[in-house]
């Protein structure tokens, strides 16, 4: 992989630029072979924490970072309703979420990394209208419920 790229993974990953190099990944919880996602390039993040300790991050590609605060935001108050209304922790230790140029799909729930179109990620409240604002929100929530539903009951 090249130098300055970043990987990641759905569990456990590196999170310093490295030269080309084998990269090897912390095991993930037992999953179905269509949640398993990786990503490769370089990337910029914001990163938030649950109030139960769970690392959640907004990621992009470079230059685009100022639009991550919705999402991320978004992203951690949907896990914490979440785990509040079903009384079962999120099981990872954590959630990242990003944000992918040409990606033709809405957005996958890998587990651990979900993967979005960049326009159901990014976002500017500033200058967004209420319905891209409800965009946004609405495919992160809907994302992150997979999370119980799907993933977690599919195994």
């Amino acid at each position: 992989m090249p130098e300055a790229s970043r990987t990641l993974y759905n569990g456990g990953n590196p999170d310093a630029p490295i030269p080309y190099q084998r990269v090897e990944f912390m095991p993930t919880s037992k999953m179905s072979t269509y949640l398993v996602a990786f990503c490769i390039g370089q990337f910029e993040y914001l990163q938030a924490t649950t109030k139960n300790g769970t690392l959640v991050r907004a990621i992009c590609t470079p230059g685009k970072k100022d639009l991550l605060h919705y999402a991320l935001d978004c992203g951690v108050q949907s896990i914490e309703w979440y785990e509040d209304f079903f009384g079962l922790r999120y099981a990872l230790p954590k959630m990242d979420m990003i944000a992918v140029p040409d990606f033709a799909m809405g957005a996958m729930e890998n587990w651990g990394l979900v993967t979005y179109r960049e326009t159901d990620l990014l976002c500017d409240p500033e200058k967004a209208s209420v319905a891209r604002m409800t965009r946004v929100a609405t495919v992160v929530a809907h994302e992150l419920a997979h999370q119980w539903f799907g993933n977690l009951v599919t195994m």
